[in-house]
């Protein structure tokens, strides 16, 4: 769609363009800001060399061509004065409040100690991760330490379910937790070489 726009006879098309009466001190920073309905991307010298998105502070020579992007030769109007005032505006330092997050996981395969790192990177201090497994043996309770040691911010828990919870926890009936996420012990296999 850009493509066609840019190079079919519809739409905006590349040309050249110099003004009569040259272009004076003008550099190409400023430049944009003296067409409407025009957009200039490059400069091609009087010896052919094209550069494209020259720096700002090259000033333009008076046998220099610009490449502008037009919807039609006959709408570049250059102004030897600017068209459009630029405004500098600073950026703001108002910041989004991040809320303090609690997330559930029920499983654990090879993908939770992943998703557990991911979450406790980006929670804010406060936050939590509540991990419950069926079976809690030591290599789970190993890694999920491990993780936990590095983000003392952020509380995570674990819990093996209680045989009795077991069916209960498959369809939490709580709004108490911002994600809930369902993992199946996926057996890792082998690929045969």
């Amino acid at each position: 769609m850009v493509y066609m726009d840019l190079v079919g006879f519809e739409g905006n098309e590349f040309y050249f363009f110099r003004p009569d009466q040259g272009w004076g001190t003008q550099n190409f920073g400023e430049l944009q800001f003296h067409f409407m309905e025009t957009v200039p991307l490059g400069v091609r010298n009087s010896k052919g060399m094209i550069t494209m998105n020259p720096p700002l502070d090259y000033v333009l020579k008076d046998d220099d061509d610009v490449i502008v992007l037009a919807e039609d030769d006959s709408t570049i109007n250059y102004s030897t004065h600017q068209v459009i005032e630029p405004k500098t505006r600073s950026y703001s330092t108002d910041r989004a409040d991040i809320p303090v997050e609690k997330h559930m996981i029920v499983g654990w395969n090879n993908k939770a100690p992943i998703v557990l790192r991911e979450y406790a990177s980006y929670m804010i201090e406060g936050s939590s991760v509540n991990l419950v497994v069926e079976n809690l043996d030591t290599e789970i309770k190993k890694e999920f330490e491990a993780i936990s040691s590095k983000n003392t911010q952020r509380f995570l828990s674990l819990r093996e379910a209680e045989r009795k919870l077991k069916k209960s926890i498959q369809k939490p009936s709580c709004d108490c937790f911002k994600s809930e996420i369902f993992s199946r012990n996926i057996p890792v296999t082998q690929e045969k070489k």
